[in-house]
């Protein structure tokens, strides 16, 4: 921790999870089971669904006091160059590039974030999610291109009736940040539509 604080360490850790700003923020505000004995067995209802963390903010449209990805460095970044493509094969496959550049005076990690925002008739449990991200070491002043492709099932929601993940039609956008609040850049991408089965994972004519 020394280290750390006397700047001898650059540190290059992202939060895994979201802080609230006031307990209002919490999905649960009681916590269950807590008034009984112990040992009890009591039901926990997950309300919330799939839109846990991040998500949970995102579709209740609050502001957290520390976000989901975020991280703190004695050196700076640069973000950008942001490009997504729908390439054809076995169904479409999101293609996603970017640039993560070192702008500071010393050597430090940063980590390239990438969100999906998906239009309404999606069906999403939350308006966005996490995609894909990549963590660089860079040196004072270099800079390196990525490139991720994406599982077409963080695209995707799921038909229990037919056992397929569906992929609606329609315009994506693709958001590059530091932290789930801290985005950099944003592109549009238009996706057809797509079937692929749940165990085999291929598309569906």
């Amino acid at each position: 921790m020394a280290r750390v604080l006397s700047g001898e360490v650059n540190p290059s850790g992202h939060l895994p999870l979201t802080f609230p700003a006031s307990e209002a923020q919490f999905v649960h505000q009681a916590l269950p089971g807590g008034d009984l004995p112990p040992n009890s067995s009591f039901t926990v209802r997950y309300t919330e669904g799939a839109a846990v963390g991040y998500k949970w903010f995102d579709l209740k449209g609050y502001t957290p006091l520390f976000a989901f990805g975020q991280g703190l460095s004695y050196t700076t970044f640069r973000m950008d160059g942001l490009k997504a493509q729908a390439v054809e094969g076995a169904g479409e496959r999101l293609t996603i590039g970017f640039t993560l550049a070192n702008t500071g005076a010393r050597e430090g990690k940063t980590v390239g974030q990438v969100y999906v925002a998906a239009p309404k008739s999606a069906g999403w449990e939350a308006p966005r999610r996490l995609v894909g991200f990549r963590k660089l070491s860079l040196s004072k002043g270099q800079s390196q291109t990525v490139t991720l492709s994406v599982d077409p099932r963080l695209l995707a929601v799921y038909d229990e009736a037919t056992s397929e993940w569906v992929i609606a039609p329609g315009a994506y956008e693709v958001q590059l940040g530091a932290a789930s609040d801290d985005i950099r850049e944003r592109v549009t991408v238009t996706l057809a539509a797509q079937r692929f089965a749940a165990r085999q994972g291929k598309t569906v004519p």
